[in-house]
C-alpha cells in the first residue's frame, strides 16, 4: 500500500492517553495480528485446539475456530469477520465456529485508535499498537469493526494458510509451490494427495509466522462479496444462543434494584428489616444509584425491592424540567456562555449581509433513550479478598475492557483479575459500551462471596437509568445569490458533549474538553455541498444529566438539521430538492452518484396523490455515503404514515451484501422510531417515560417498505451499523413538507398541524 498523508484525531469513542504510555510496556508491531497467543491466550480459551495465530485455531478433528473479538449484537460481525479470515484460509463458512476471545491487547481496535482509513505507515502504526498493547481498548462501536478487520483479518487467515502449506510440504518433501490450499485441505499439485488442516495443525504451529503472507486477488474471492447466511442464526432460531439474561449458573442468586427516581438525587435511608423476612430474600445492598435486594429468584428480588422502605432526597436547587432546559438552550443559542468556532471560512457574515436572499431556521431534537430490547443484565461472581480477589462476569457488552473495569470498580479488585465472558446481546446502540450496571452487579456480588449474582434491570430501570442522546438545537442562516445558489452558510449548534460526559463517569482521569469533543458537530462539518462561505459554531451545555453514545451520535441530529435546511434553501431557490442537491454536489462525484441512484430507484419524478409527499436526504457518516427517499401520507388529522423508504449507499467494498441490507433496514427503523415518537421528557426532576407505552417505537403495522441499493465499489469498506440512521428523519420531514406544505423543525413528529 502507498504511504498516505495522515492526521490522527481524537475520536469520540477513543481515549486520550498520556505520553507515559509510550515509554514502557509491551512493544507490539504491526505483526501483532500474526503473533501466536501466549499461555493465557486464544489457545487456552473455549474449545481445545492448536492456535496458529491469535485468530485461527484448529482442532485435531479439523474444526476451524476463529476468534472474533467484536461484540455480536445483531449486526452480523461474527459472520463478516469470519468471512474475511475464511476467504484466505480457504475454508467454507459452514465449516467454522466463532469464539469471542478473552480480553487481550492483541485484539484492541486499531481503527478506533486511529479513527482513519487503515494506512501502511510504520511509525504511526507502531505508536498506535504500542498504546493498544499497553491499554487494550477492545471495543465494538462507531461502525469500526469491518473497517478495522479489512486490513488485518485477511492477513491472519493467509498467515495460517501458509503455515499449513509449509507443514504439508515438509511432510511430503516438496516445495511449498507444489502445494495448494482448498476446502480445509492442503493438496499436492502433482499427486493430488491431500492432508486435512486437522492433520497438519500441530506441525504447522512449529513454523514461524510469515511476515508478509501473499493475499488473494479480490477477483478470486469465493466468499467475500457474496450473500452468506449468518453463523449466529441457527442457535438463535433454536434458542441455544446465550444472551446475558439467559445465563444460569450453579448456586446462583438474583438481584433487582430501586434507583433514585430523581435526576441528581441521592439515597437518604432505607430499612432493610422491612423486607428481610420476605420469601427468598438474602440481603439488601446499597449501590451507587440506590438499593438492591438479593434473593433466590428474580421475581422474589423484584417484589422485595419494590416493597423496601426507602427514602430518597432530591438534588439541590430547582428540579429539572424539560421546559426549563429548552429555555436554557435557546438562551445559549442567542447569548452563548461557552462558544467554540469549529470551522470558519471568513467573511460569512458579510456574505450573508450582501446575499440576494437570506433564509433562517431553528431546529430542535429531544433527549432519546436507547431502549434495547434486552434490558441491562449481567452476572458477576467475586471470589477472595484483597490482592487475591478474582472476579468473573457474564455480560453482553460492547467493550470487554469496560466490563472488566466495571467489575474492578464495583468490587474494588484489580482489572487484570477479572475474566469476561461476552454473550450475545439484544441490542447495543452505544448503551452497552457503558459499565454502570456491571459495576452495580459487582457491588452486590462482593457481599455474597463465591456465589454468582444475576442483576436484571426492569424496563423501567433501563429507561430511567439510561445515558441519553442529548437535546440539540441548531440555528442556520443561509444566503443565496440571484440564481438561488448558496453564498453563505452559518450553523450554530447547542448540545451536551457526549464524550466528555462518558469519560467523566467511566475514565475520569482522561482529560478531554468540550472544545475537543467532536460529537456535537460530527456530520455538520463534513459538507459535500458547494455552500459559499461557511461558519460552524458549537455551544457546550453542561447539565446534570448523563448523555452517551446513541446510534450514530451527533450524526443523528446534525443530518436532520443539515438536510432540512438544504431542503429549505431549495424551496427558497424554487428548485427541485433532488436537482438542487445535485447541482451543489458538483465537486463530490461519489455523493452525486449515490444521490442519482436513489432518485432513479425511487421514481423521484413520478406524481404523488393528494396529501402524499416524497422527501430526500443525503448524509455521509462512518465512511459511508447514504441517500434516502421517503414516501409519506399525511392524514386529515395530521397523523403521518411512512409508506416506503428507498435507500442508496456507497459503503466501499462489501463483505456480505445481506448484512448491509439488514443493517440499513435496522438503522432506518431505529431512526424512524426516534423521528416519529422518540422523546424523553423531564418533570420535577423525574423521567416521565417509563416503558414502551410512553416511549413508542415503530410497530409491524407501521413498518414501511424498504429498498436498499448498493453502489459497486472496490474501495476500503465504510461502516454499516450506523449510517442508515442519520438521513431518515430529514427524508420524512421533507416529504411531509412536499405533501402538505408544513415544515417540521422539531422532533418527534407525532402529528402534523395541517
Amino acid at each position: 500500500m502507498p504511504i498516505r498523508d495522515t492526521v490522527v484525531k481524537i475520536a469520540r469513542r477513543t481515549f486520550l492517553i498520556g505520553g507515559a504510555a509510550l515509554t514502557d510496556g509491551l512493544v507490539v508491531g504491526y505483526a501483532v495480528l500474526r503473533e501466536k497467543p501466549g499461555t493465557a491466550g486464544f489457545e487456552d480459551s473455549g474449545e481445545p485446539g492448536t492456535a496458529l495465530n491469535a485468530w485461527v485455531k484448529i482442532t485435531p478433528d479439523g474444526d476451524i475456530i476463529l476468534a472474533v473479538p467484536r461484540a455480536e449484537m445483531g449486526q452480523g460481525v461474527y459472520t463478516s469477520v469470519a468471512m474475511l479470515i475464511a476467504e484466505e484460509l480457504e475454508v467454507d463458512l459452514a465449516d467454522i465456529k466463532v469464539e469471542h476471545p478473552d480480553l487481550d491487547g492483541k485484539y484492541f481496535n486499531r481503527f478506533a485508535m486511529r479513527d482513519q482509513t487503515p494506512i501502511d505507515f510504520a511509525p504511526a502504526l507502531w505508536i498506535v499498537e504500542r498504546i493498544g498493547a499497553r491499554i487494550p481498548m477492545v471495543v465494538t462501536g462507531s461502525s469500526y469493526t469491518i473497517r478495522d478487520a479489512w486490513a488485518t483479518m485477511p492477513v491472519a487467515g493467509a498467515a495460517a494458510r501458509e503455515m499449513l502449506i509449509a507443514a504439508a510440504a515438509e511432510r511430503w518433501g516438496i516445495s511449498t509451490d507444489a502445494c495448494i490450499a482448498r476446502a480445509g485441505h492442503i493438496i499436492n499439485r502433482t499427486t493430488q494427495a491431500k492432508l486435512s488442516y486437522g492433520e497438519l495443525a500441530t506441525a504447522a504451529a512449529t513454523f514461524d509466522v510469515p511476515a508478509n503472507p501473499p493475499l488473494k486477488d479480490p477477483a478470486d474471492y469465493r466468499l467475500v462479496g457474496t450473500p452468506a447466511p449468518r453463523v449466529d442464526v441457527p442457535d438463535k432460531v433454536t434458542g441455544d444462543a446465550a444472551f446475558a439474561i439467559d445465563i444460569e449458573l450453579p448456586d446462583m442468586l438474583y438481584a433487582a434494584v430501586r434507583p433514585c427516581p430523581m435526576l441528581g438525587g441521592r439515597l437518604e435511608s432505607f430499612n432493610a428489616a422491612s423486607v428481610e423476612a420476605m420469601p427468598g430474600a438474602v440481603g439488601v445492598v446499597k449501590v451507587d444509584i440506590g438499593v438492591a435486594v438479593v434473593a433466590d429468584s428474580y421475581w422474589r428480588a423484584r417484589k422485595a425491592v419494590n416493597a423496601l422502605d426507602i427514602e430518597f432526597t432530591a438534588a439541590d436547587g430547582a428540579p429539572l424540567n424539560s421546559e426549563s432546559i429548552k429555555q436554557n438552550y435557546y438562551q445559549e443559542l442567542d447569548t452563548p456562555t461557552e462558544l467554540y468556532t469549529v470551522h470558519d471560512d471568513g467573511n460569512t457574515t458579510a456574505a450573508l449581509n450582501t446575499a440576494a436572499q437570506t433564509i433562517e431556521a431553528v431546529y430542535e431534537v429531544p433527549f432519546l433513550a436507547h431502549a434495547c430490547m434486552e434490558p441491562m443484565t449481567c452476572t458477576v461472581r467475586i471470589d477472595g479478598n484483597g490482592d487475591e480477589a478474582r472476579g468473573e462476569v457474564w455480560v453482553g457488552s460492547q467493550s470487554p475492557t469496560m466490563a472488566a473495569s466495571g467489575v474492578a470498580a464495583g468490587a474494588d479488585i484489580e482489572r487484570d483479575n477479572v475474566t469476561c465472558h461476552i454473550t450475545y446481546m439484544g441490542g447495543g446502540f452505544g448503551r452497552r459500551a457503558e459499565m454502570d450496571w456491571i459495576k452495580q452487579a459487582a457491588q452486590i456480588a462482593r457481599t455474597v462471596q463465591g456465589r454468582p449474582v444475576k442483576l436484571i434491570w426492569s424496563r423501567e430501570d433501563d429507561i430511567v437509568q439510561d445515558m441519553y442522546r442529548p437535546v440539540a438545537v441548531a440555528r442556520f442562516k443561509g444566503g443565496l445569490d440571484t440564481a438561488g445558489q448558496p453564498v453563505a452558510w452559518s450553523n450554530r449548534i447547542v448540545s451536551q458533549p457526549v464524550t466528555v460526559s462518558f469519560l467523566g463517569r467511566s475514565m475520569s482521569g482522561v482529560p478531554l474538553t468540550a472544545e475537543q469533543d467532536l460529537t456535537m458537530t460530527e456530520g455538520a462539518t463534513e459538507l459535500p455541498y458547494r455552500l459559499g462561505k461557511v461558519l460552524i459554531e458549537k455551544v457546550a451545555m453542561h447539565l446534570p444529566i448523563n448523555v452517551g453514545n446513541w446510534r450514530s451520535v451527533g450524526h443523528s441530529f446534525n443530518a436532520f438539521f443539515k438536510e432540512s435546511f438544504i431542503d429549505e434553501l431549495a424551496v427558497a431557490a424554487q428548485s427541485d430538492p433532488y436537482q438542487y442537491r445535485r447541482e451543489l454536489l458538483a465537486d463530490a462525484p461519489k455523493h452525486r452518484a449515490v444521490l442519482d441512484l436513489v432518485a432513479e430507484r425511487s421514481d423521484w419524478d413520478t406524481p404523488r396523490d393528494t396529501n402524499q409527499g416524497r422527501g430526500i436526504a443525503l448524509h455521509e457518516s462512518f465512511g459511508t455515503i447514504v441517500a434516502q427517499v421517503a414516501d409519506v401520507t399525511v392524514s386529515a388529522d395530521g397523523s403521518v404514515r411512512v409508506d416506503k423508504v428507498v435507500c442508496a449507499l456507497d459503503c466501499g467494498s462489501v463483505i456480505n451484501p445481506d448484512t448491509v441490507e439488514a443493517q440499513i433496514e435496522s438503522g432506518i427503523v431505529f431512526g424512524l422510531s426516534a423521528a416519529l415518537y422518540g422523546e424523553i421528557t423531564i418533570e420535577d426532576g423525574r423521567i416521565k417515560e417509563q416503558n414502551f407505552p410512553q416511549y413508542d417505537v415503530v410497530r409491524l403495522k407501521g413498518m414501511p417498505i424498504i429498498e436498499t441499493h448498493i453502489v459497486p465499489s472496490t474501495a476500503s469498506p465504510g461502516g454499516i451499523g450506523e449510517p442508515g440512521t442519520p438521513p431518515i428523519a430529514a427524508a420524512v420531514t421533507n416529504a411531509i413538507y412536499d405533501a402538505v406544505g408544513v415544515r417540521v423543525r422539531r422532533l418527534p413528529i407525532k402529528k402534523v398541524v395541517v
